[in-house]
This record gives structure tokens, C-alpha cells and sequence, in this order.
């Protein structure tokens, strides 16, 4: 039966990514340069249905099955906007060996970071290095190169029922906001975000700037753990 279901759940997964991402991705072209510099999504926008097709994965990654065999690993919105504009990523190199849990990527500011665990063990074939967009939800759904890496797993029959899809996704979702939002006004200082979040308002774009680097890594703990 649980063959029979991930069988199942493949094939939607790839008919999704042949409609929803290969074809708008032959008319998106590569423009940017040098730094890899990504701008956020408000996040109450990420809170919303996810892209087809799409898995989440309990530290802040998402991914999506290629036709291939691999898969592509992105960021979860709801992280790049906690960090902030001007946040710049550092990725693991290509053919590199990743153990599932290990460290894929880096993303911070101002001398601070997060750490991305890797969902999957498997090889990476491909970094993106400038990908398209903000890396939000609507990026992923427009076909936009908003993947950070593709691996090619050496069991991906183990790792997917581990994952989230569809409704439960965005209850997950919609959960970590709140207990995100939570941590956060506990640890926030006296400033803008803290008084919006003091007054039971929308976490900002950006919440994470004005932790220190001992807070940032309180949250990484509470939140980025696969």
C-alpha cells in the first residue's frame, strides 16, 4: 500500500513539474551577475496554497521531483523573508557528496546566518547560482529558477513519505508562523518589529535583523532541525 501511494505520488508530482515548471521555464532567461543578492515576499503571502507539485520538509526546505530522477531543493519563502532584503546565500559546490541532515546552504546577514540541512542523502548534480526572482512562492509556480540545487538521492522511497504536500503542507504552514511569531516575541527587542509583534500584528519582513547572532543560532535550533 505504501509503494502503491509513493508510485502514486511521483507521478503527480512529475506531471506537475513537466506542466507547471518545464514549459513557462523555456521562456525564462538568466539575466543577473556577480553577488547573489534575493529579495523576500511579505510573509503572509507565504502562508498560502503551494505551487503543484511542491514538498516541504520540516527545515524551512521545500522540493519537487524532476523528470530525471533528482530533485530540485529551494528555500522555504517564509525563511527569506524572516531574513530580510539584501540576504546573500552560499551553496554547496556540485558533486559534492550530501548525507541527509548535513549542511546544503547558507543564508544571512550582516554577519549573521542560518544553515539549510540537506532533506535528501544523495549527490549534487547541479547550484543554481543566480536564481530567478525572490525565491516566493509565485517564482516556484511560474517556473522561474527559484531552486537552489538539484541531488540526485540515493533513496528517495525513504525520504518522501517524510514529506508534506498539499494540505498538509499549508497547515504546517500556517502552524510554524504562529509558533515562529511566538518565538519571536519573546526574543525581539524594543524597535519596529517588536512592537508590531507586541501588538499581535503580522511578523515583518526581515524580524531576524534585529537578533543578535546568539538568537539567530536559538532559532536555527528551535526551527531549521529536518
Amino acid at each position: 500500500m505504501l509503494a502503491a501511494t509513493f508510485l502514486v505520488t511521483v507521478v503527480v508530482a512529475l506531471g506537475a513539474y513537466n506542466l507547471l515548471v518545464e514549459r513557462p521555464r523555456r521562456a525564462v532567461s538568466r539575466r543577473r551577475e556577480g553577488l547573489l543578492v534575493v529579495g523576500p515576499a511579505p510573509l503572509e503571502e507565504t502562508i498560502g496554497p503551494l505551487p503543484g507539485g511542491v514538498f516541504l520538509q520540516n527545515g524551512f526546505t521545500w522540493s519537487r521531483l524532476v523528470p530525471d530522477g533528482s530533485i530540485e531543493v529551494g528555500v522555504n519563502p517564509m525563511l527569506m523573508g524572516l531574513v530580510g532584503d539584501h540576504a546573500e546565500l552560499r551553496i554547496s559546490d556540485p558533486g559534492e557528496r550530501i548525507e541527509r541532515g548535513a549542511e546544503l546552504a547558507e543564508i544571512g546577514t550582516d554577519g549573521r546566518s542560518l544553515h539549510l540541512r540537506a532533506p535528501v542523502a544523495g549527490r549534487i548534480k547541479a547550484r543554481n547560482r543566480y536564481p530567478d526572482g525572490r525565491l516566493d512562492w509565485n517564482s516556484v509556480r511560474d517556473g522561474a529558477d527559484a531552486w537552489l540545487l538539484r541531488i540526485e538521492p540515493d533513496d528517495l522511497a525513504r525520504d518522501v513519505p517524510a514529506w508534506m504536500i498539499g494540505s498538509e503542507a499549508a497547515d504546517w504552514t500556517r502552524d510554524r508562523y504562529e509558533r515562529i511569531r511566538e518565538h519571536l516575541q519573546r526574543s525581539v527587542p524594543a524597535g519596529e518589529a517588536g512592537m508590531a509583534l507586541a501588538d499581535g500584528g503580522a511578523v515583518p519582513v526581515g524580524a531576524l535583523k534585529d537578533l543578535d547572532s546568539v538568537a539567530w543560532e536559538s532559532f536555527e535550533d528551535a526551527f531549521l532541525a529536518c
